[in-house]
């Protein structure tokens, strides 16, 4: 595994190394340059390109 997404088709995107160990998302969502992640247990993380910071956030209905 590298740490390179295949989320753009012909693109190298950086995944923070916080969100590449992650093994329990179950949903992903793109905007442009952005990403945000749902995990099992509720928290969303999000990223952009060219910006290592990961924001943290609980998910609620």
């Amino acid at each position: 595994m590298n740490n390179f997404a295949n989320i753009i088709p012909g693109s190298n995107v950086q995944i923070p190394p916080g969100i590449a160990r992650l093994q329990d998302i179950v949903s992903l969502s793109v905007s442009g340059g952005s990403f945000s992640v749902l995990r099992a247990n509720g928290e969303r993380l999000a990223w952009d390109v060219g910006n290592d910071n990961i924001v943290h956030s609980e998910y609620d209905d």
